[in-house]
């Protein structure tokens, strides 16, 4: 016969805190169908092209590092707003497509200009943040995870030995504070669980453009 199973074999049950499937699940929700249209925009111009010249592991490696952070970030900053989506993904590879310039630099025609289109949509994506129910927490971790995956998994290639040991170096610091990255993200989300005391925190990730409109869903 076997013995009676207590709610902590249970994981899946909704008053057990620890559901880790809900972070990678996260990145594939959206909150509605304009959200699932823009993010499939910039997949379709970002993610082909990038997919054709670094390969799909790669993609996959950035892209659930920079979505599982983002929505990590967001989640301390904000616990009592829901997070999905790929936000931070796609920040991710911006910020992969950004190392990708500063590597291959003088073999891109006008490279300045390239440079300028991503610094521009991720500007764009800065300034969304600023509105409710949009992270910048999300979008500013998802594009420094992108940025230390890019030097980490993007091909390595050079052309003179003062190159690759400062290849060498970039990956030497990358990883490291990739590790450290998510070593804070993970305890500060299971350990600190919030941080909502921090108005300037607040303001960074909503501007009250208008009386109410930052205002926390469970406040009366």
């Amino acid at each position: 016969m076997g013995g009676i199973s207590s709610k902590s074999d249970k994981p899946w049950l909704p008053d057990n805190p620890v559901q880790w499937w809900r972070l990678p699940l996260s990145i594939v929700y959206h909150h509605g169908i304009i959200h699932v249209v823009i993010i499939g925009a910039i997949h379709f111009l970002i993610m082909r092209t990038m997919e054709r010249s670094i390969g799909w592991l790669r993609i996959m490696i950035v892209y659930v590092l920079s979505g599982i952070g983002g929505i990590l970030a967001a989640s301390i900053f904000e616990p009592y707003s829901p997070h999905v989506g790929a936000t931070g993904s796609v920040c991710g590879l911006l910020g992969v497509t950004i190392v990708e310039i500063l590597l291959l630099w003088r073999f891109i025609n006008r490279p300045l200009l390239e440079i300028s289109k991503v610094l521009f949509v991720i500007v764009l994506f800065l300034t969304a943040g600023t509105l409710q129910y949009i992270s910048n927490y999300t979008i500013i971790t998802g594009l420094i995870i992108g940025l230390c995956s890019g030097v980490i998994v993007l091909p390595f290639v050079t052309f003179s030995k003062i190159s690759h040991r400062s290849r060498v170096i970039l990956i030497g610091f990358s990883v490291p504070l990739l590790v450290a990255i998510y070593f804070v993200l993970l305890y500060a989300f299971f350990k600190v669980q919030s941080v909502t005391d921090c108005y300037g925190c607040k303001v960074i990730n909503c501007i009250p453009y208008t009386e109410n409109m930052c205002r926390d869903d469970y406040e009366e």
